[in-house]
């Protein structure tokens, strides 16, 4: 399989005798049975040497969420340059983590955690229209699931349905993330995908006018310190 998908024999070298290059070509053949182009799969090789090196599958305890994301940012850290924008860093993390929670899935040392019970149905729901009838991409789709899983764990905790979500409520949810350390690409991203399940979801969502002004809220989200700076300063002039 590696000698397909790279060219000069001294890399097929390094992705033969990398580190559990066995289950790496496992995951590969099995990704090509299953259709991927081979862009993709090139794609992916290089992704799945990256994690290796960074993770151990053979370990005994299964794998978990943390061991990933800090090594992902780790070698985001590491790789990208000075000059490497927040959110071409933050969109290199995403992919590495993408690829290494499908790669352990299919080893059996990844599972998803059970969440969200309450917002389930609607949730699979919307994921299912995205894969059977839109064509999305499994990556475009994790993005969207774990932004709306995070919104929904959020959402539970405040007691809050679906119907009574207004634009006060999701103006509160960005202003804590953000003053959390949110970055404005998250911000952006996880809003889109909230308006994209709001418009699947007829009936479902009560105020359906504050799920349209999505993208004013969240794009026009300051903390309450920031404003209080920003008051201060002009006080101040």
């Amino acid at each position: 399989m590696f000698d397909q998908l790279v060219e000069r024999s001294d890399a097929v070298w390094i992705y033969s005798t990398g580190r559990f290059a066995e289950e790496r070509r496992a995951f590969l053949c099995d990704l090509d049975e299953r259709g991927y182009g081979f862009r993709t799969l090139r794609n992916i090789n290089k992704f799945l040497l990256v994690i290796a090196e960074r993770v151990n599958v053979r370990q005994r305890m299964p794998i978990t969420e943390r061991q990933i994301v800090e090594a992902a940012r780790d070698w985001a850290a590491k790789t990208c340059s000075p000059s490497c924008t927040d959110e071409s860093r933050e969109t290199v993390t995403k992919r590495f983590i993408f690829v290494a929670k499908n790669w352990f899935r299919f080893l059996g040392k990844w599972r998803e955690p059970g969440r969200n019970p309450q917002f389930k149905t609607e949730l699979d729901s919307f994921l299912k229209g995205l894969r059977d009838e839109r064509g999305y991409t499994d990556q475009t789709i994790s993005t969207h699931e774990e932004a709306l899983n995070l919104f929904f764990e959020w959402l539970g905790k405040q007691g809050v349905s679906l119907e009574e979500v207004t634009a006060e409520i999701l103006a509160a949810y960005f202003v804590q993330n953000k003053a959390r350390g949110w970055k404005k690409t998250t911000i952006k991203a996880s809003g889109n995908s909230l308006r994209a399940f709001s418009a699947t979801q007829p009936g479902a969502v009560g105020a359906r006018q504050d799920w349209r002004r999505l993208y004013r809220v969240h794009a026009s989200i300051r903390t309450p310190d920031s404003r209080q700076a920003r008051v201060g300063n002009r006080s101040s002039v």
